[in-house]
This record gives structure tokens, sequence and C-alpha cells, in this order.
């Protein structure tokens, strides 16, 4: 069964390993796999993840399996929408104006991936959970995510408690928009 931990409860000794796994992850599983140049691979790698690291590293989750091996990971933000996160998003052409303001009542997001081959063992959902629990205690209202309209991400996401969302006309059909409001304490 896998563990999961915020990178910055990873020990320094094991922390570039697990996030050069991690990196593997990210590439193994991402829509895109090739690239025209390492420029563009670079970049790339930047905008889905390394983003994460730097701008938000207190909500990257890493799940670790029986040998502390990097299994999943959980890039997240808790509020999408500061000044914080503003470089994360605006390297995603379909956050327009409006799309964000849509968004209000979501403030948080993440982008999630598990190792092939660990799929469908519950790392996915634990590294949701635990980042749910990092929003509650944040104060955040609500969590978006956007993945591909037919995508099998969108059952795991409903599984996980999000719905789809439908705000804006103007948002791209190929887009699936799912949210997820927590429950005022």
């Amino acid at each position: 069964m896998a563990i999961t931990y915020p990178l910055n409860a990873i020990d320094p000794s094991e922390r570039d390993r697990l996030v050069a796994e991690a990196t593997e992850i990210f590439f193994a599983t991402a829509n895109t796999s090739a690239f025209n140049s390492p420029i563009v691979k670079k970049a790339f790698y930047q905008r889905w993840f390394g983003n994460y690291l730097d701008l938000q590293p207190l909500s990257f989750f890493i799940a670790l399996d029986n040998e502390r091996h990097a299994v999943g990971y959980l890039a997240g933000c808790l509020d999408s929408f500061s000044d914080e996160c503003r470089p994360i998003l605006d390297g995603m052409a379909f956050y327009t104006k409006n799309f964000r303001a849509a968004l209000q009542d979501f403030p948080s997001h993440f982008h999630i991936n598990v190792k092939p081959g660990q799929q469908g063992n519950g790392i996915g959902s634990l590294l949701v959970a635990r980042f749910f629990d990092q929003c509650i205690e944040a104060g955040s209202p609500g969590v978006h995510v956007v993945t591909g309209a037919n995508s099998r991400a969108v059952q795991f996401y409903e599984h996980c408690g999000f719905r789809r969302f439908f705000p804006l006309k103007e948002a791209s059909p190929d887009l699936g928009l799912l949210v997820h409001r927590f429950e005022q304490r």
C-alpha cells in the first residue's frame, strides 16, 4: 500500500531521487510524448510539473511504495488565482478571464499521475484525499480539475466526488471541467 507525503516532509537525502522518479511518471503518463526540441520538452515539463515544484512545493505530494519509490504524485495549487500562482495558469490558454471568473468558488486545482501498472490501486484517491485535507485546512471553498472531455480520468474524478461543470459556452467541448465544493465547517 502506498503512503503519501508532502514534498517538504520527505528527507532531503531522498528528495532529488523521488522528484526524478515523479518526473519519470510525469513523462510516462503525459498525453504528449514527442517533442520538437529539448527546449519544447523543458517548457512542457515546466508548465505541467516544474512550476508546481517551484511555486507550490507545500502542495506537491508524492506517493511512495513499500520500498520508498515514487508510484504517483499530485502537483497542487491552493489558490490558482493568486499572484503567486499566476505563472502556473498563464501558460494554459484555456484559463481566460471569463474561465477564471467562473471558477472563483473553486480556486484550488491539481494535476495528478500514477505510475503505469500501479493505476487502479487507490494511489490516486489517496493523493486526492491528502490534497483535499490541505485545501480544507487552508479554507479553500473548492477544487477544480481540467482534463480531456472524454478522458478516462473523468470517471476517476467523479469517483473522488467531483461533478462536471459547464460554466461557459465558449469553453472548448474537448475540455472536461470538474469541480468539488467543500462542506462549510
